[in-house]
């Protein structure tokens, strides 16, 4: 959630009204972390199955170490 803002409940609800507890949540969650971060990069990725690809990636090393991880079906379903 860093670098996000909270934004007006009403803009919110237009989005959807699931999102209002996220965006509650998220107010504290600036107060906490983002006041103390002066500028941000973005790192723009020039294919977004490069996502997929690493989460996979990341998944079956940690299974490989004996760790619970997502199967491939569960990391196609989060990303």
């Amino acid at each position: 959630m860093l670098g996000f803002k909270p934004l007006p409940n009403e803009v919110v609800k237009a989005v959807s009204p699931q999102l209002e507890i996220i965006n509650k949540k998220l107010e504290a969650y600036y107060d906490a972390w983002d006041k103390f971060v002066q500028s941000w990069i973005i790192i723009k990725i020039s294919n977004p199955n490069c996502v997929f690809r690493w989460r996979l990636q990341a998944e079956l090393a940690m299974r490989v170490e004996g760790k619970p991880g997502m199967s491939d079906e569960e990391v196609c379903f989060f990303i």
